[in-house]
């Protein structure tokens, strides 16, 4: 074997030791420990990185010590994300009515939000729930898309300059503005008759996250969570619950979620849905970068069903990419979180 294989070789079977223990640690360690966290956030990438770094160990390094190093890596990425590619995911309604549905951090900005209108327009959502929406944003909204969308509750300036909000083309029956760690926001919208709670999620960042990775804290992020699980717990309606929650889909906080209700892009989307550039967002030149997971449309278990999940291809001028799925309303409606 020459020199540069065999270096190869040892690297990637270094490669597949390191993240198969930390994948075991995922299972054990909770991710109050920072080193857990900062592993849960990106371990999406490594296990994809074992999947690219296989079939060339195979062709390049000793096949059998590499596939015991690399396999079980693979096997895992595989367990997780192999269903995210197999073709035509969506599913067919079954002739019930369905709602169109979009998530979309807006970003605070001093300019662009006509780019906002635009690409609001263009998803042709009937629900659109809003986060970081500050007041020039919020004006724009209401002047542009007041046609479009009827209903309105735009909280612009509750929190300091961190807002959120929904566009609606049903009626919203209450709002409310939940005074969380960046704001929240709880409607209910009469959709042709059926109730329907949503949820606007915009979860705390986890501290020290991107500036002391080694430092990370995430109790903030995980009392958002908390209160908000507790608050659908007590819902009698159909509840959808969409946001910016700033967790990847492998972290303890993310399954409490899925532990309660329905991943929709998880369940019917294709990819693996990557939204946001995290830390390295500040950099202009990795603004259009995405290889984050962290916004979502959650529905209750019974009630909704996910006919089909994207990510939208525009941003419009923001660091996060929106997310619209199509969720059918069903005839079942006790919830059972």
């Amino acid at each position: 074997m020459t020199s540069f294989r065999r270096i190869f070789a040892h690297l990637c079977a270094a490669y597949g030791l390191v993240v198969g223990l930390f994948t075991v640690g995922q299972w054990l360690i909770p991710d109050t420990w920072s080193i857990m966290t900062l592993y849960v956030t990106g371990a999406h990438l490594l296990l994809l990185g074992a999947v690219v770094l296989f079939p060339l160990a195979l062709l390049i390094g000793q096949p059998r010590r590499l596939a015991l190093a690399l396999l079980p890596v693979v096997l895992v990425c595989l367990s997780i994300y192999g269903g995210q590619f197999i073709p035509s995911r969506a599913l067919d309604g079954d002739g019930e009515e369905s709602l169109r549905v979009m998530t979309y951090n807006t970003l605070v900005r001093t300019s662009g939000h006509q780019a906002l209108v635009d690409v609001i327009l263009a998803a042709d959502a009937d629900v659109v729930a809003l986060q970081e929406l500050d007041p020039v944003a919020a004006q724009v909204l209401r002047a542009g898309l007041s046609d479009e969308y009827p209903y309105m509750a735009l909280d612009d300036n509750t929190n300091g300059y961190i807002g959120a909000g929904f566009l609606s083309r049903f009626p919203i029956i209450e709002s409310a503005y939940l005074i969380d760690s960046f704001g929240n926001q709880r409607v209910l919208i009469d959709v042709d008759g059926t109730p329907i709670v949503f949820y606007n999620m915009h979860a705390s960042v986890p501290r020290g996250w991107g500036a002391n990775p080694f430092n990370i804290d995430i109790s903030n992020q995980t009392s958002d969570v908390n209160v908000l699980l507790e608050r659908v717990s007590q819902e009698t309606e159909r509840v959808i619950v969409l946001g910016d929650f700033n967790l990847t889909d492998l972290t303890d906080n993310y399954q409490a979620l899925a532990d309660v209700l329905v991943d929709s892009y998880r369940q019917v989307g294709w990819g693996m849905g990557w939204t946001h550039a995290g830390p390295l967002v500040g950099r202009a030149a990795l603004m259009g970068v995405r290889f984050l997971r962290i916004d979502y449309i959650f529905t209750s278990p019974d009630g909704l069903r996910p006919l089909n999940a994207m990510v939208w291809h525009e941003s419009g001028g923001s660091d996060h990419l929106p997310v619209v799925a199509t969720i059918e309303i069903r005839d079942s409606v006790e919830n059972r979180f």
